[in-house]
């Protein structure tokens, strides 16, 4: 196992190109249309689509959307209230870790720049500086300009 305890630039590289590039990845799948699976931005927003009809989105339940004995329009309207907060999340998440990704390159980038000097001269608040968005992010605070979900 990869000894994480110091910091190295090698593995930083590779997490960052590896697991966290992966995870952005299928992010991206799961908000994006391909053609192949609909974005849970379109559930939730109920956009129509080929296969749905107008009166019953997101579920494609027809007249059991409209009937009340059956609950089928409390179930609509609860699959689409699930996408809706599974939307938010991904956006969420999508800010984050794109967050991460450019806190690990500035991580990166100034670990390289200080192997030229002593990292005994380096200030460790130098390299948390780099991780404010993340930590603005997982606090709940207003955001950052710098993620792709900050919009």
């Amino acid at each position: 196992m990869t000894n994480t305890t110091t910091l190295n630039v090698e593995w930083l590289k590779k997490f960052k190109n590896g697991p966290v590039h992966d995870f952005i990845m299928e992010i991206d799948r799961m908000t994006k249309p391909d053609g192949s699976v609909q974005p849970i931005e379109e559930i939730a927003s109920g956009v129509k689509t080929e296969s749905t009809i107008d009166t019953t989105k997101p579920l494609i339940i027809g007249p059991l959307a409209k009937d009340d004995s059956l609950s089928g329009g409390r179930l609509n309207s609860a699959v689409q209230g699930t996408a809706e907060a599974l939307a938010a999340l991904l956006r969420h998440q999508q800010t984050l870790f794109d967050d991460i990704a450019e806190a690990m390159d500035d991580t990166v980038k100034q670990l390289t720049k200080a192997q030229q000097d002593s990292l005994d001269k380096m200030s460790g608040q130098d390299f948390l500086d780099v991780w404010e968005d993340v930590d603005s992010d997982l606090s709940g605070g207003p955001g950052s300009a710098g993620g792709r979900g900050a919009s």
